[in-house]
């Protein structure tokens, strides 16, 4: 499962043959399954923690999303797995396949490329603002110069060399990055929907002690569904700008 010398340019093709690498059982695609099956995409789902993974050919992708998780990227030894994925990786931004990277996939891409990850000053779990960062490269990405997003970490990723910086957030300086023009990772979660929040409340609630960027679950909860609504619409243009 090494690096590959062989290199696949990226081709868009019909149907789309979207790949999702899943880390948990409870943090699953959520609004992301919605879009693609909005425009016929044929989903494959990689439950890589599962003895019986397998990645596809680099050049039979069309997109690939990486999900979160609540390992570190750092944990190899615990997860051996995380060594395979991040060569995977590699081949592909090197493929130039379009790639979407949500928290621990974001922290993997960049750290995949040299980028480091490590704890974050503070946990960042609840509903949050982030404030997007107009590029002076007008190909780049463009997030809504403020929006609520639902985010659910204790660690960051720093930019990796060449990436561009497209958001920020009080609790956690670094929100997202894109590389080159196919690969963007997100450190929050635009792609939640009420079941995803509530899988992690009933799996990783021990996490929810009061501090200044972590919310109750009742609070995460309460909110409407314009909330989420809005980071949908953000999911919608984001695999938009990635697979145009």
């Amino acid at each position: 499962m090494g690096y590959h010398k062989d290199v696949f340019i990226y081709q868009r093709r019909k149907p789309m043959r979207a790949f999702i690498i899943q880390h948990v059982d409870f943090e699953g695609p959520g609004y992301l399954l919605t879009w693609l099956q909005k425009n016929n995409a044929q989903i494959e789902i990689i439950h890589i923690a599962k003895p019986d993974y397998s990645f596809p050919t680099i050049k039979d992708i069309d997109l690939l999303i990486i999900l979160g998780g609540p390992m570190s990227v750092n944990d190899e030894k615990e997860y051996p797995w995380l060594t395979h994925e991040k060569n995977f990786i590699r081949q592909a931004i090197h493929a130039q396949i379009p790639i979407l990277g949500i928290c621990l996939g974001a922290q993997l891409i960049a750290n995949s490329v040299g980028g480091k990850v490590y704890s974050n000053n503070q946990q960042e779990i609840g509903w949050f603002p982030v404030q997007g960062i107009v590029s002076s490269d007008p190909t780049k990405m463009v997030f809504p110069e403020q929006f609520i997003t639902f985010h659910w970490h204790g660690e960051r990723f720093d930019i990796p060399e060449g990436a561009t910086l497209l958001a920020k957030s009080q609790a956690c300086p670094n929100q997202a990055f894109q590389l080159n023009r196919r690969v963007i990772g997100l450190q929050f979660h635009p792609e939640i929907t009420l079941e995803n929040i509530q899988n992690l409340i009933k799996i990783d609630g021990a996490n929810l002690k009061p501090a200044p960027f972590v919310q109750s679950a009742e609070t995460m909860l309460s909110v409407s569904n314009e909330y989420y609504k809005s980071n949908h619409d953000i999911i919608d243009q984001v695999l938009s700008y990635l697979t145009q």
